[in-house]
């Protein structure tokens, strides 16, 4: 379980409650959260996200996002495939089938770099 992160901030319920997350929400706030910081960027973690500034995808770009993400996400208890990418100005959209353990869902991220 974790607290709930709605526009860049804590969402609260009635009486100004934080509200939680947990299963495959909680999975993709973390895996969102992972992914939207550039690789080194945040003070307090500096191994937080998965491409540094200015990164360019290779002609492996598939094989080599898939390998970036993963590693970024190794505290997250998850795997996950690349199905499609888009390599846009300043950051990736990309979609993934996240599998958890158990079960395998498809979440869409876009990865700053």
């Amino acid at each position: 379980m974790d607290i709930k992160i709605l526009n860049k901030d804590i969402a609260v319920g009635n009486g100004g409650i934080p509200l939680t997350v947990e299963g495959e929400e909680e999975l993709e706030q973390k895996i969102n959260i992972a992914l939207s910081a550039v690789k080194g960027s945040f003070i307090y973690d500096r191994s937080l996200g998965a491409l540094s500034s200015g990164f360019t995808l290779d002609e492996e770009g598939r094989t080599s996002l898939e390998s970036l993400i993963n590693e970024a996400l190794v505290n997250c208890s998850c795997s996950v495939k690349v199905k499609r990418y888009v390599d846009l100005e300043n950051s990736v959209k990309v979609v993934l089938d996240v599998f958890d353990g158990f079960r395998t869902f498809e979440t869409e991220v876009y990865i700053d770099g």
